[in-house]
């Protein structure tokens, strides 16, 4: 199409304006297209699928000049987080729930479960509050993962005004990090949580309008259900902020990573001739007399300053201080820590870590520098809040935090930015604990990391935006629609979901087989091979490997550069492709892809053969199931009595000494009968 109209016009043009556009189908791997011209600058279009059936169509699309120096734009654009009211799902019918108190300590559960996290406790000031909040739900999201009892059930958490779903409204600053705090376990466990927004006062029944979407996450106002979708925003034509020139401008967490990139760039394109950096360390932080030298090289005044943004009084004292020698004109927060692991491991320590710097430090900065004429009032978000969740559930949280309180702040007419960046290349910061398996896994997921010069584009055009949470990060949409997860909410909009598929060659393309039907009728060593490559392949997704040969069916997972999160993104892929409902320590327990291998087809091999299982086969399945897994996915005592093993006063006779490795303290008659019925039920 763009040699069509270079040819016709001449010079270089950009389709411009598009009438008529209607997609009929999707997914066709090849296309005949028909353009006919219309006019001096414009054409219709007409594509095709192999069998002729239509594909899309195009009324008119004209086209545009455009210079060399416009197709040398900034690069990646700038993102926002948009909601829109969507229907309900066709067919949806009622839902029925209990809340999470009314949940039965034994027995079945309902396929729904309402956390209302109204009922946590309120009154406490910010920083406490928040606590309060985002402990109450962890506890219940690790009881929730914990217990087998909820694996076919859905935990639906309820906020109250903890989102805005158009701009210039504030909300609860308390409740809002809940948002990403389950979106690191709905990325974790797929399918198994659901995030409700509701009004203050509303009844928490206004769920069920809510579950009719079909949406992970979404709001509800009066009658309509809203949804988020990241979106592009239109480039910003407002001027850069203007910082007086007798005035300073704090930058927390200053002197090394992007706190120190962004003093760089204050000093070199903004004019900033007066900055206070602070760190916990600061001159002894690693680089921080070099950073100090090179800006008042560059013509600024610096003073770094060693002090813990997170204590109030502290940095009372700090911004006493600076201003008493000159006006303080704008903050920039850039301070933060890492210490995060997967849900079902988070404790209520490294929440506290985590949230110290960034959401107590924010606090304190809001309401300390409030009455002061700020040019501007910065925040150092990240992506992790929002697509990039898994596996840091307190992190996400604590910048959700920051974008919150950035809307909060705008919607009481403050000045406010809250930029949630994906990752730096920076070589400092929270992006040097990260290893190259990271980094693959990120673009992978389509959101790979920026470089120095498109982070510092970003940076600008969100320091000029009119909007009170950006969204700065680059988004590879080919990596998006060739992910086999499930992709986040918050990114369906730029891969869209498949609808109806084209045909790809002559005749209508066949249903892709399951791992049932492809292991049908095989010999056992054709089964091992396909299962053991479908291991490897899946193993290979997940470090960001180009294919399963990159991944050695004998070398440990550990070697390879698993950890937590790895094995649970591991489990989750082979829980899709297998249809099976794989333990969480799926990884840990078979180290390598044999010993995985080996596993899948002990579960599998009664549909692996296509025919119900023999006896022996049962009792050898049996054999290699550990009896804690079988006692924690509560199948022992079903076992147990339909094999009505039956333990005698000599059993317990022969046990009345604790095991070595046991302290005695819970070797009462009951531990004994059951550890005594287990042995019998396996032998």
């Amino acid at each position: 199409m763009h040699a069509a109209i270079l040819t016709s016009t001449g010079e270089a043009a950009i389709p411009f304006v598009w009438n008529d556009v209607a997609l009929h189908a999707v997914g066709a791997s090849e296309v005949r297209v028909r353009l006919t011209r219309v006019g001096e600058d414009g054409w219709t279009l007409a594509l095709a699928d192999v069998t002729g059936a239509p594909v899309l169509s195009v009324g008119s699309m004209v086209s545009r000049p455009v210079s060399a120096e416009q197709l040398g734009g900034s690069g990646s654009p700038l993102f926002g987080v948009g909601w829109s009211v969507v229907p309900a799902v066709p067919g949806a019918g009622e839902v029925s729930w209990v809340s999470w108190e009314e949940v039965p300590a034994e027995g079945p559960v309902p396929g729904v479960v309402v956390l209302d996290c109204g009922a946590f406790p309120t009154g406490l000031g910010v920083p406490s509050g928040v606590r309060a909040v985002s402990y109450g739900v962890l506890d219940v999201v690790r009881a929730w993962l914990a217990d087998e009892r909820f694996a076919a059930s859905r935990l639906v958490v309820l906020t109250r005004g903890a989102v805005a779903v158009s701009e210039g409204v504030g909300l609860d600053v308390v409740q809002a990090p809940v948002w990403g705090l389950v979106r690191a376990a709905q990325a974790e466990n797929p399918g198994r949580f659901v995030l409700v927004d509701v009004e203050p006062g509303a009844e928490a029944g206004t769920v069920v309008s809510a579950l009719a979407v079909g949406e992970p996450e979404s709001a509800v106002r009066g009658d309509a259900v809203w949804a988020p979708r990241l979106v592009r925003l239109e480039q910003a034509t407002d001027q850069d902020p203007e910082f007086a020139s007798d005035g300073a401008v704090l930058v927390t967490g200053g002197t090394g990573g992007l706190g120190a990139v962004v003093a760089r760039r204050l000093v070199s394109e903004y004019g900033v001739r007066h900055l206070v950096l602070t760190s916990r360390r600061g001159l002894a932080a690693p680089g921080a007399e070099e950073l100090a030298a090179d800006l008042i090289a560059s013509g600024a005044e610096v003073r770094v300053v060693a002090c813990d943004v997170s204590d109030r009084d502290a940095l009372a004292g700090l911004l006493a201080e600076t201003v008493s020698e000159r006006p303080l004109t704008g903050v920039f927060h850039a301070a933060g820590i890492g210490d995060s692991t997967v849900m079902d491991a988070l404790t209520h320590e490294q929440v506290d870590r985590v949230y110290a710097p960034k959401v107590d430090a924010a606090w304190h900065l809001h309401e300390l520098t409030r009455e002061y004429d700020l040019a501007a009032f910065v925040m150092f978000s990240s992506a992790g809040g929002l697509v990039l969740t898994a596996g840091q559930g307190n992190y996400a949280a604590a910048n959700v935090f920051l974008d919150a309180l950035a809307v909060q702040r705008a919607a009481e007419g403050l000045p406010a930015t809250s930029m949630a960046f994906g990752l730096w290349e920076v070589g400092g910061g929270l992006g040097a604990y990260l290893r190259d398996v990271d980094r693959k896994r990120m673009a992978a997921q389509g959101v790979p990391p920026l470089t120095h010069e498109a982070g510092l584009a970003l940076f600008d055009a969100a320091l000029r935006s009119d909007r009170a949470a950006v969204v700065p990060v680059r988004i590879d949409t080919a990596a998006l629609r060739s992910r086999t997860d499930d992709v986040p909410a918050l990114l369906r909009g730029l891969a869209p979901v498949v609808r109806r598929a084209a045909a790809a060659r002559s005749g209508s393309a066949p249903a892709e087989p399951t791992l049932h039907d492809r292991l049908s009728g095989l010999s056992a060593a054709e089964r091992r091979r396909t299962v053991l490559h479908l291991v490897r392949a899946q193993v290979a997704s997940v470090l960001g490997h180009a294919s399963a040969e990159a991944v050695g069916a004998d070398r440990a997972f550990q070697e390879l550069g698993f950890d937590s999160l790895a094995a649970t993104e591991l489990r989750n892929h082979l829980n899709r492709v297998t249809g099976l409902r794989l333990s969480a320590t799926l990884a840990f327990d078979h180290p390598n892809a044999e010993a995985v291998t080996d596993h899948l087809l002990t579960l599998l091999g009664g549909a692996a053969t296509g025919g119900t299982p023999g006896e022996e086969e049962v009792r050898e399945a049996l054999r290699t199931i550990p009896t804690s897994r079988l006692r924690d996915a509560g199948l022992m005592q079903s076992l147990l009595d339909l094999a009505e093993v039956r333990v005698t006063p000599a059993d317990l006779a022969e046990e009345e000494q604790p095991e070595p490795h046991d302290t005695g303290d819970a070797a009462d008659g009951d531990a004994l009968a059951a550890a005594r019925r287990e042995t019998a039920l396996l032998r």
